[in-house]
């Protein structure tokens, strides 16, 4: 009966030894003095936490020429208000649609165990169990993939609005929504008439959660769009990158921030070469020999997504000491449902190509020199397990090997981030 469940259940079966490995080494460390904080309903209201309780305890507020809680979006504060709960208890609430929006996310796919303790165990997935919004943003996005998966408009309106209304991704979900719709449109069996209703369908989803967010921002305070004004208090504006990127703390985080930027210019290739075989076809009328795979179109969202936040955390931010800061890449690009379905497919549904294994190979190189580090020997091993084993398997599959050694590395850094987290040390 156990071996049927495990079967039957193996997303759920490793989400649940990824949970107690956590817990035993938490355990473990705290009892041999290694760590020495336990959570509470104080500790655990830090950073970006603590501007989503300003909201849920005060609503919005405005203060000129100062940061505010305006730059968040109300969906997660607002449902902690209503709900009524501790910052204890929503955290649990955070972590339980979490694991419902992964095994959705997973489906019945035939992956292999090692896979999923990899993808279970992503370091920055601490988020999940912390007053964040990247639970909800997680089972929104989760919803969108599932609509485009089963081709169901309910799903990828309810995904997107609900996207957009838990955080400010509006900008490039609009751009992503027309391309994902063109890329597919070729391949799939739809008059152009219905290409158009779902672009304008999807896109007014996207627009209609802003306005809301515009509408409660400004009743609140006076202030319409100030959402975007206030980034700047943040010190986020658009600058040229200056090499090698950096981020706060980087002696604790820049390892899992240059694996993230790795995964969105991997990403971003992808990106590249399925535009550029769109054009050949669709605008030149030539016939391209490389584009006989099938992608589904939450691949095509999933990857423009991951592009996207690469080019916003590495050109809309600010230098520390004459270099840029990729502050919160590995949050906001890997603790996503579009990061885990891009690397689903490159697991399980990607066609290796030896000419696109050396590109992918040239990216993971130049990912130590774009990136500091090089100057971090913890980090440089970190880097070289998971992106090698990651990103290579498909064209060495011997790699899997090294997956259950990145199986260790993972729990031992998320344990150790979210102590630092609770300790009010930036993890991203």
């Amino acid at each position: 009966m156990i071996e049927k469940f495990y079967k039957t259940n193996k997303p759920l079966s490793v989400l649940f030894l990824t949970f107690v490995s956590v817990s035993l080494v938490y355990f473990l460390f705290f009892k041999l003095g290694i760590i020495k904080t336990v959570p509470d309903s104080n500790n655990v209201i830090k950073h970006d936490a603590d501007w989503f309780f300003s909201i849920r305890k005060y609503g919005y507020s405005y203060v000129d020429g100062q940061m505010s809680n305006m730059a968040f979006f109300p969906f997660f504060p607002y449902f902690w208000k209503w709900s009524h709960l501790s910052s204890l208890q929503i955290c649990f609430v955070n972590l339980f649609v979490f694991t419902i929006s992964f095994l959705v996310l997973m489906g019945s796919g035939a992956y292999k165990v090692k896979y999923l303790m990899i993808v279970s165990s992503i370091p920055c997935f601490l988020f999940f169990f912390l007053p964040y919004s990247e639970a909800w943003f997680f089972l929104f996005g989760t919803l969108l993939i599932v609509g485009y998966r089963r081709k169901s408009r309910v799903l990828q309106i309810i995904g997107i609005f609900g996207c957009c209304l838990t955080r400010s991704v509006s900008t490039f979900f609009l751009p992503a929504i027309i391309i994902t719709e063109l890329l597919a449109y070729k391949r799939s069996a739809i008059t152009r008439r219905e290409l158009i209703i779902n672009i304008l369908i999807n896109t007014l989803a996207c627009l209609s959660s802003i306005l809301i967010v515009v509408v409660i921002q400004g009743f609140q305070t006076g202030k319409w769009f100030y959402y975007i004004e206030v980034q700047k208090y943040w010190k986020r504006h658009w600058i040229f990158p200056s090499f090698p990127l950096t981020t706060i703390s980087p002696n604790k985080i820049l390892g899992i921030d240059a694996i993230a930027m790795v995964l969105g210019m991997v990403a971003l290739y992808f990106c590249l070469k399925w535009i550029c075989q769109w054009l050949k076809q669709v605008v030149f009328k030539r016939a391209d020999s490389n584009s006989n795979q099938e992608v589904c179109r939450s691949v095509y969202f999933s990857a423009l997504f991951l592009s996207a936040i690469l080019i916003i955390d590495t050109c809309f931010t600010y230098n520390i000491e004459g270099r840029t800061n990729m502050q919160c890449m590995n949050r906001h690009l890997m603790c996503t449902s579009f990061a885990v379905c891009f690397l689903n497919w490159m697991h399980k549904d990607y066609e290796a190509k030896w000419k696109e294994g050396y590109v992918i190979v040239f990216i993971l190189i130049g990912g130590i020199f774009l990136t500091g580090i090089y100057s971090y020997y913890h980090h440089v091993i970190y880097y070289l397990i998971f992106c090698s084993s990651f990103f290579l398997y498909k064209f060495l599959p011997k790699l899997e090997s090294v997956f259950v050694i990145l199986f260790f590395f993972n729990i031992f850094f998320m344990v150790i981030f979210y102590q630092d987290f609770l300790n009010d040390l930036w993890v991203g």
